[in-house]
């Protein structure tokens, strides 16, 4: 398509005299401005053009000369080739450095100068289907070359639905829809609570004016976050006489902003005003101001442009505030190491003896914090980081392992930048015992460590039961055995049956094509099979076991929970340590090259933890030495607490490490814990795509209470 971008100024300058008589000189300035320029009665067209552009306010011009037709005199027509738009009027100083017979002096505008449209709105495309333009600019001489911009077809995605599950004293399940992703994928979602409300709205106003009552010109841009550098955003050019609904649209797109309302206040040709409604930001946020470097008024006097943001007061985090990010990608379960993360794990050390004395700041972006002791507490260490700008309520936990001082820091809400994300922290190289900080006494290879570690253990689309169904026997065993489920049951099985044959009557008795069995080697006489099978909100149903029917020694056919912890990294480099926890109770550091041996012997370290084995390699494939997958065959605490930890030398090359506890989790659901019990909360949630966050969802009201207990099961009479 063509598109005519401007229309150039055009001015015409007419000097007159009824006689050959003519002499002298005038003034011309642009607007109102006091820069004037003096011209020869008879200025040729070059000098005209030199004389022009000298003025500060007029650039780049281009001027034909003509002799009136029936009198004498000269007429200039002026072309404003660089004062884009409609061009303030030439003014002169009046004909008193003028004469000549009946000599007149006048200037009109012969072309009003638009500056056109400045986009092209191409409609019909389909969504999510990737578009590549082109715009080219033209002349008498041609069109010069192209410039290229491709983007998908996308918007932020529409709002999920929220319905409540299963309530407890202390926790709530919330199960959500998947909303219409709006040509991209959506990439997480983000569920916030509180036991106040989400009314309170943070509002600013934007103001651009001419001072001096003339037009405003041109375009404008947003600038969100100018303060860090490196996470700044803007928007993309704004016409002046842009609507409401095209100024939120811009605003929207900026990653760090979820959700703008824009109404008009004032709106006339010289003042616009436009009121800004953030309908979903909370707690810490960054500065808004206007870059104003297109915009011009008429009168071309830049100094009486007027533009600015005033942001209302910040609204702290409602009472009782939680948040919790599920990541929709392809990899879930399990934690690992990223540049982003809210829970980063600090660590300083050194060797040889211990540290007396010495100190160390850290950063966040381009901000130091004060100098933090070596030894710091918990609120020495809290403090310090609250302190620097854009963090508001933090958690920090502090303890003391083998010389080294451990923390967890744990951000609460949103950074205010990049989307959202919190960066990991650094350690200021200049200040590390050194600079505006104490020197280290005592010790020698000071350190400090900082590990992002991003919890990505609960998936979008869900997680599967998973247990061990173990035959064992002292001889060769034979029979057969019976599953159930709640009160349905199978056929006998076969204590040969193969994988498939297990899959077959497990999918037929869980109603349910999602059943996974793999076949695994058993040094005992017997056989093992790992069964995965879906749960869902209404029957989660357990597996059980009637062995009446097999023979052999003391056989016997069990099902036992599988607790699965598994690392790796993309390019086979994980080193380090890491933790098993389970109801509070931590493992020693377990390395990554750890032995089945050497893990099994940690956990039976735990209190409540009875008889675990390692669940063998399946049959006919070779053993890994990173898929440490336990049958748990005897125990007292609650397995589904199972959580990894990495230790500070956790490395490698996007390191992870998986783990998922026995029960699974139906899909599209979240587990909001940690609620206070008779307390009323309230809860919504966003869907994000790369586009940003789209609206929220309904929200939902939650009151913790105690629930009536489940009905018995294997209930016998016995006469």
């Amino acid at each position: 398509a063509d598109l005519e971008i401007s229309r150039h100024e055009i001015q015409e300058i007419k000097l007159l005299s009824d006689e050959n008589d003519l002499g002298g000189s005038f003034e011309l300035s642009l607007g109102t401005s006091s820069d004037k320029v003096v011209f020869s009665f008879d200025e040729s067209a070059a000098d005209f053009t030199t004389k022009l552009q000298s003025s500060s306010l007029i650039g780049s011009v281009s001027v034909d000369k003509m002799q009136p037709m029936s009198t004498y005199g000269c007429i200039w027509t002026i072309t404003f080739l660089s004062n884009l738009g409609d061009v303030p009027l030439l003014q002169h100083n009046g004909l008193l450095n003028l004469h000549g017979t009946n000599v007149s002096l006048s200037i009109t505008e012969k072309t009003k100068g638009n500056l056109g449209p400045q986009h092209v709105v191409v409609n019909n495309l389909e969504e999510g289907q990737m578009y590549s333009a082109r715009i080219a600019a033209g002349n008498e001489a041609g069109f010069g070359p192209y410039t290229s911009v491709a983007r998908v077809a996308s918007s932020p995605p529409e709002n999920p639905s929220l319905s409540l599950g299963i309530v407890t004293k202390s926790s709530a399940e919330i199960i959500y829809t998947e909303p219409n992703p709006n040509g991209s994928n959506i990439e997480s979602y983000k569920f916030e609570w509180t036991s106040s409300s989400f009314e309170s709205l943070t509002t600013a106003t934007a103001r651009i004016a001419c001072a001096d009552g003339s037009d405003i010109l041109g375009s404008f841009k947003f600038a969100y976050g100018v303060e860090n550098e490196a996470r700044s955003e803007k928007t993309v050019p704004i016409d002046i006489r842009s609507t409401p609904d095209e100024v939120s649209l811009a605003l929207n797109a900026i990653k760090s902003i979820n959700e703008v309302e824009v109404s008009v206040v004032t709106n006339s040709s010289s003042e616009l005003e436009w009121a800004l409604t953030f309908l979903y930001d909370i707690g810490q946020r960054g500065s808004l101001s206007i870059d104003s470097d297109s915009l011009r008024c008429q009168s071309e006097d830049q100094t009486v442009l007027e533009s600015e943001v005033t942001m209302e007061p910040e609204t702290p985090l409602p009472l009782d505030y939680g948040s919790n990010t599920i990541s929709a990608g392809d990899l879930c379960g399990g934690v690992h190491l990223d540049e982003f993360s809210s829970v980063q794990h600090l660590t300083f050390s050194a060797e040889s003896s211990l540290v007396s004395s010495g100190s160390y700041q850290l950063m966040l972006d381009n901000q130091s914090t004060s100098c933090i002791p070596f030894d710091a507490s918990e609120t020495q260490l809290k403090a310090a980081i609250q302190d620097l700008d854009f963090v508001g309520d933090i958690d920090v936990t502090a303890k003391l392992s083998g010389g080294a001082y451990e923390y967890t820091i744990v951000f609460q809400g949103d950074y205010p930048f990049g989307g959202g994300d919190w960066p990991a922290l650094s350690v200021n190289a200049l200040h590390f015992g050194k600079g505006d900080c104490d020197p280290f006494v005592g010790g020698a290879n000071h350190k400090a460590t900082i590990l992002p570690v991003r919890d990505e253990t609960t998936c979008v689309n869900g997680s599967l039961n998973t247990v061990a169904i173990v035959a064992s026997s002292y001889t060769p065993i034979g029979g057969s055995f019976l599953i159930s489920c709640g009160d349905r049951s199978t056929e006998k099985v076969s204590m040969n049956s193969s994988a498939s044959d297990v899959k077959s009557v497990l999918s037929e008795l869980l109603s349910s094509t999602e059943v996974i069995v793999t076949k695994h080697v058993t040094e005992m006489n017997g056989a093992t099979w790992a069964v995965s099978y879906p749960r869902s909100s209404n029957d989660n149903c357990e597996i059980n076991i009637d062995d009446t029917f097999v023979s052999g020694k003391n056989a016997k056919v069990n099902a036992y929970p599988l607790l699965v912890v598994k690392t790796s990294s993309s390019r086979n480099d994980s080193s380090g340590d890491f933790r098993i926890i389970i109801d509070g109770q931590s493992t020693s550091p377990i390395s990554h090259q750890a032995t089945h041996e050497e893990v099994l012997q940690e956990m039976h370290k735990l209190d409540g933890i009875g008889l675990v084995d390692m669940l063998g390699p399946i049959e006919g494939e070779a053993s890994l030495s990173d898929d440490y997958t336990m049958i748990v065959k005897a125990h007292t605490v609650d397995l589904d607490s199972v959580k990894v930890v990495p230790e500070s030398n956790w490395r490698g090359t996007a390191p992870r490490v998986f783990y998922k506890p026995p029960s699974g989790m139906p899909p599209r659901t979240v587990f909001l814990e940690g609620l206070e019990k008779q307390k009323t909360y309230v809860a919504r949630a966003f869907a994000r795509n790369a586009e940003g966050y789209g609206p929220s969802s309904n929200l939902i009201k939650i009151v913790p209470a105690s629930t009536a207990p489940s009905s018995p099961s294997s209930v016998s009479l016995s006469f």
